[in-house]
């Protein structure tokens, strides 16, 4: 295993678990998974712990969101080699990396903030995993950086639904690992890379295009995301000397690149119309 000077910052999410499950599966190792228990605020939920409690809600919860795939997902994991089990299992597969718990209502929790700022002598790197937006407040303490993987070539393509404005735009997949700032996708680009898509013996014409699009969202599209950065970090095994190795993999030792935050543009969320003819195209 090649170690990583990065702490992962862990919601529970499948996103979150499959870049840890495909992080492990290619010979990295993070140094630090800070991961981050938040009690979630929908309606179910609220209800689900009123009548069961808390305990038993939460089981109940983390069962659905982490443990119910259906086929159309399954196929989507095992074009990376990954398997429900090995979302599962992966937290506790990581024998040598601490895992730090700290329960906040959410990522504006002003205790995270708290948490981090009293760590941040030592100079640390984060991936973001998502699970929703970093705010100023956390982007701006000092000694200690934020990277994010989005999906979509920076500056070209900023915003959301970026797997589809890509495929829709340049015919290929694109993502970008850049240091988050305050500004929407807007900061030092660490590396770009696309992809050819081609899902055609998935069958995806035996779904319907709204399911398509949300197991695409969930399942295949972190895949490409973390795979991006993983093939970064092999390059970087490549070009280093045959008798130094990479045993670890220094981010400030990276070069980034500031974006033109007048180039490119900002894409929303894609019309249905406009996202089905995308998804219709990948069905062949």
């Amino acid at each position: 295993m090649k170690d990583l000077d990065l702490t992962v910052l862990f919601v529970d999410t499948i996103p979150a678990r499959i870049y840890l499950a495909l992080l492990k599966k290619h010979g990295y190792r993070p140094k630090k998974i800070l991961y981050l228990e938040i009690e979630p605020t929908s309606k179910k939920y609220r209800a689900l712990r009123k009548f069961m409690g808390r305990p038993i809600a939460k089981t109940v919860h983390q069962i659905f969101v982490t443990r119910l795939f259906s086929g159309l997902s399954r196929k989507l994991l095992k074009l990376h080699g990954l398997t429900p089990q090995s979302l599962h299992q992966n937290l506790d597969s990581y024998s040598k990396t601490p895992v730090e718990k700290l329960l906040v209502s959410g990522l504006d929790d002003m205790l995270l903030v708290k948490h981090l700022g009293a760590k941040s002598q030592e100079p640390t790197t984060f991936l973001f995993t998502g699970g929703g937006l970093l705010k100023e407040a956390l982007l701006s303490l000092d000694g200690l950086k934020f990277i994010h993987i989005h999906p979509g070539l920076l500056p070209e393509v900023r915003g959301s639904n970026g797997f589809f404005w890509s495929l829709l735009l340049r015919g290929k997949a694109g993502y970008s690992t850049f240091y988050m700032n305050p500004a929407i996708d807007s900061g030092e680009i660490i590396t770009r890379r696309e992809f050819e898509v081609d899902l055609a013996h998935v069958r995806l014409h035996k779904y319907k295009n709204n399911r398509v699009y949300r197991e695409i969202l969930k399942f295949y599209d972190p895949c490409l995301r973390i795979m991006s950065l993983i093939l970064f970090f092999d390059s970087m095994s490549d070009a280093a000397s045959p008798t130094s190795g990479l045993g670890v993999v220094e981010f400030r030792e990276i070069s980034s690149v500031k974006q033109d935050v007048c180039e490119g543009r900002m894409y929303f969320v894609m019309h249905k119309r406009l996202r089905d003819s995308v998804i219709d195209s990948l069905k062949g």
